[in-house]
């Protein structure tokens, strides 16, 4: 019995191309987890030592939420809640997503809003400035965009 079965286990895997050729999706790649931060803490951090902020978030994917200072045809500027809003500098400057870009038409300047994207660096002239590349804008006003 035990050769009747070592002999169906290896015809059954020359039989099939699809059972000898190896999966074209290899192996379930783990999705990079997303740092939920609130934008007051990332710029804190900054502002006190701008290497530790290189350190924790710079190339990390994040999730935050502020208020919509401005906008732009490719970018939007976020600012945190918390913000003195006459003497407030600092914000993420958030580049769109192609597929974002149609969005745009629809947000105006205090509305809320949820994004995602990639931290490439800070900038420290007059302010704290979070740059974040491939926004993507999750929600607007708490509902979606």
């Amino acid at each position: 019995m035990v050769g009747f079965f070592l002999g169906c286990g290896e015809a059954s895997s020359t039989t099939g191309n699809a059972s000898t050729k190896p999966s074209s999706s290899g192996p379930t790649a783990t999705p990079e987890p997303i740092v939920d931060v609130k934008l007051g803490e990332v710029i804190a951090l900054v502002e006190s030592n701008n290497v530790a902020g290189d350190a924790k978030y710079k190339g990390k994917l994040i999730k935050t939420t502020g208020i919509i200072s401005e906008i732009e045809k490719d970018h939007i500027l976020v600012q945190q809640h918390d913000r003195d809003e006459f003497l407030e500098m600092n914000d993420a400057k958030c580049s769109l997503s192609k597929d974002e870009l149609s969005k745009v038409v629809a947000l105006r300047a205090d509305q809320t809003v949820t994004i995602t994207g990639r931290v490439s660096g800070f900038g420290t002239f007059l302010g704290i400035r979070v740059e974040m590349k491939n926004c993507r804008i999750l929600e607007v006003d708490g509902g979606s965009p």
